[in-house]
């Protein structure tokens, strides 16, 4: 709860000094934190959700949910929210862009749970 909620609040933080409270937050539990990605619109949106994903990756962190443990302590918190400024600065990027077109490496994610793969 403890290493879950300084992320939490540290990601929420940047998310605000980045101007992207309203599109992006950790939200939920502590102990399972998860992150919303929304689009220029408000709406929930999957292509904006992997190119966050895609630079958290690309700055060292993989994070396709998020599972804190007693392994976890403040560099790995610290580390992450690096990680998460870095991501948060392109995820900026596309949205005063209206599009992540040009930023995905690859496809969006999909739902894991869907009518038809």
């Amino acid at each position: 709860w403890r290493v879950g909620g300084a992320l939490q609040t540290g990601f929420n933080v940047l998310a605000k000094e980045l101007g992207l409270e309203a599109a992006v937050s950790m939200d939920g539990y502590p102990c399972s934190p998860m992150i919303t990605c929304r689009d220029a619109s408000g709406q929930p949106s999957a292509a904006f959700r992997t190119l966050f994903l895609q630079e958290m990756v690309a700055a060292g962190v993989l994070i396709p949910y998020i599972a804190p443990s007693f392994a976890h302590g403040q560099k790995e918190v610290d580390m992450t929210l690096d990680a998460a400024r870095r991501a948060l600065q392109v995820y900026a990027k596309a949205l005063n862009a209206g599009s992540v077109a040009g930023l995905l490496v690859g496809p969006e994610v999909k739902p894991v749970f869907r009518r038809y793969n």
